[in-house]
């Protein structure tokens, strides 16, 4: 299991840092997790699913803490280094196992097979792979464009699909129709990118506001579940992530480890 697997609401505050490691221009502050096996009742818990069972590596699952007191800006940086330290082959080998969860987890949560992707950019996660294999397995993509005044509208993508250089950014987008928020109602779940996410489901983003901002105008009662894909060191305990007023949590995590439901 995951050591994440379960964790209750006072084990949280039971994470203690035990020491720093370094791995090239990256410093870690490493800790450990109480034991997931104990329960105690109470109305917050993790549950792993379509995952490969988690095995012990050492005396203990190791959990990795971001400085206290540091702003938005500052922390995505923090990951930014990180992700491009991990190096392209290791990014591409973590997606791997992340996409093999992800894709019977959406088999057996999203009916209707049809789902928003991301087009990675710089050192996320790579969702080149991820988008062909869901188009083999049946489902319908739609993949965000982003908009003047920050905002995002929706267009499919497919293998093939002509490309164009955004209006507003340094990324290609697909060409074709647009499609507004009210798309929303005809689709299962949302791959929201992050460059971190809390046990709460708590997101740090890149920082222009897109997703919260879209995320924020659907009913909640009939939106799609919302999903974010982030390595293993990027899912954090909670409190990590500066919360903000306007921010929108996700409902689950896609790790290297398996798919997380983050349930309260």
């Amino acid at each position: 299991m995951h050591p994440f697997g379960l964790v209750t609401a006072p084990q949280r505050s039971q994470y203690q840092p035990r020491a720093v490691e370094s791995h090239g221009p990256v410093s870690f502050v490493v800790g450990h997790a109480p034991n997931p096996s104990q329960r105690h009742g109470l109305d917050w818990h993790l549950r792993l699913v379509a995952s490969t069972p988690w095995r012990r590596p050492g005396p203990g699952p190791r959990l990795w803490f971001v400085t206290e007191n540091k702003t938005k800006d500052e922390i995505r940086n923090r990951f930014r280094t990180q992700r491009r330290a991990l190096g392209a082959e290791a990014r591409e080998a973590q997606m791997h196992l992340m996409t093999g969860h992800l894709l019977p987890w959406l088999q057996a949560h999203a009916p209707r097979k049809a789902v928003t992707c991301f087009l990675s950019y710089g050192a996320e996660p790579p969702t080149a792979d991820l988008l062909a294999r869901l188009h083999e397995a049946g489902f319908t993509i739609y993949v965000p464009v982003c908009e003047p005044a920050r905002q995002l509208s929706w267009t499919r993508w497919y293998p093939g699909v002509a490309m164009a250089r955004s209006l507003v950014g340094p990324i290609d987008e697909p060409v074709g129709e647009r499609f507004s928020a009210q798309l929303m109602e005809e689709l299962d779940v949302i791959l929201v990118p992050a460059q971190a996410v809390d046990v709460n489901g708590d997101r740090l983003g890149q920082g222009g506001g897109y997703y919260d901002r879209f995320i924020a105008s659907l009913p909640r009662a009939t939106r799609p579940k919302l999903l974010s894909i982030v390595f293993e060191h990027e899912f954090l305990e909670a409190g990590k992530i500066p919360v903000e007023p306007f921010d929108e949590r996700v409902e689950a995590v896609v790790l290297p480890s398996g798919v997380l439901e983050l349930t309260k």
